[in-house]
């Protein structure tokens, strides 16, 4: 994920349902740092190459790259959801 490490209490990764549309809960294509909003993290409709892309921040020319290796499955739109990991904060008795 962008902007740092984050961990999720599950992900859940497969193909887009046909006649979906695109959409997310956070800017794929956003350079800065991007958190999603609340606790989940959603994308629909986007390829295995997008994500990629975005949780390595890859230049142009590595996504090219990229693309150019990947499978045929690997360029067709997946979803994504994740509920990323609460830490709750250690309270110390004095």
């Amino acid at each position: 994920m962008a902007g740092g490490q984050r961990k999720f209490e599950f992900v859940s990764v497969k193909p887009s349902v046909k006649g979906s549309r695109t959409q997310t809960s956070i800017n794929l294509s956003d350079l800065d740092e991007s958190t999603p909003n609340g606790n989940l993290l959603s994308a629909v409709k986007f390829p295995l190459s997008a994500y990629i892309e975005f949780a390595y921040k890859l230049t142009p020319y590595q996504t090219h790259f990229l693309e150019s290796q990947l499978p045929t499955w690997a360029k067709t739109p997946f979803d994504i959801e994740g509920k990323r990991k609460v830490v709750q904060p250690q309270i110390k008795c004095v």
